[in-house]
């Protein structure tokens, strides 16, 4: 993560880090260079609709391998026209994913954003 004014952090863009995994190995956090976990996000293609996911860490999920995300799982459900961006940041609230939208997000163009609100902590996330 690096400070960031808006937000208060963010992904640092760029990063790749192999970190441990839940289940005893190994997998590596990518962050590309626009802030997202996950591959690099390339111009919209004629036909594409994007849908950008915004939560925190059970969205980010630095803790599990990219493929096993819920924002990676839901992409392989959708058609292959459909670009999931996985918006999470850990630690984030409501308030803070309404500025990492305005400032980050909405410069991907998205036709759909899904606020992922897990009711564990989000509920105290946004009291603080």
């Amino acid at each position: 993560m690096r400070p960031e004014q808006r937000t208060g952090w963010q992904p640092r863009e760029g990063v790749q880090l192999e970190l441990p995994d839940i289940e005893g190995g190994t997998q590596v956090l990518r962050i590309n260079s626009t802030g997202q976990r996950g591959e690099e996000i390339p111009a919209r293609l004629p036909g594409e609709r994007r849908v950008l996911l915004l939560g925190d860490s059970y969205t980010m999920a630095s803790q599990v391998a990219e493929e096993k995300t819920f924002p990676a799982l839901l992409a392989h459900l959708l058609p292959k026209r459909v670009r999931v961006i996985n918006g999470g940041v850990d630690g984030y609230g409501t308030y803070q994913e309404l500025a990492y939208y305005r400032y980050n997000g909405r410069p991907l163009a998205p036709d759909l954003v899904v606020l992922c609100f897990f009711i564990g902590n989000d509920f105290r996330d946004n009291m603080i």
